[in-house]
């Protein structure tokens, strides 16, 4: 806990009225922007979105897109992205809104040791 605790933050994220939490970890290297709009994109543990994203029959309602990127072991390949509609960062006794923000979707753990599932694009902050 001690060597994330400078950059962990807790997350909230609200998607058509429901709310997701998460714990997070401000991720100084991700620098991973749409392509069309140039927004930031943070990266979260799909498994937390599921079960909001079942119930929705219309990929258009959050913007449902692929973005292509790059990384480290990953030369080239898509990402899932959705729009939530509200994301609260609560970060050093600070609440970050961000209305309308960009969620990249992954099926690996982001966390070998479970302390985060969201990593939050330093641009944000």
């Amino acid at each position: 806990i001690k060597v994330y605790s400078d950059k962990s933050c807790r997350i909230c994220c609200v998607i058509t009225g429901e709310k997701i939490e998460m714990q997070g970890y401000i991720d100084t290297g991700n620098v991973l922007a749409d392509p069309f709009n140039h927004k930031p994109i943070s990266i979260a543990e799909k498994q937390f979105f599921e079960n909001v994203l079942e119930k929705i029959n219309d990929c258009t309602k959050v913007k449902y897109h692929l973005v292509p990127y790059h990384s480290l072991g990953c030369s080239n390949g898509l990402l899932e992205v959705i729009t939530v509609d509200t994301m609260y960062i609560y970060y050093r006794k600070k609440e970050k809104v961000i209305h309308n923000a960009l969620i990249g979707l992954t099926g690996e753990k982001l966390s070998i040791d479970h302390a985060y599932s969201f990593l939050v694009n330093a641009q944000l902050i």
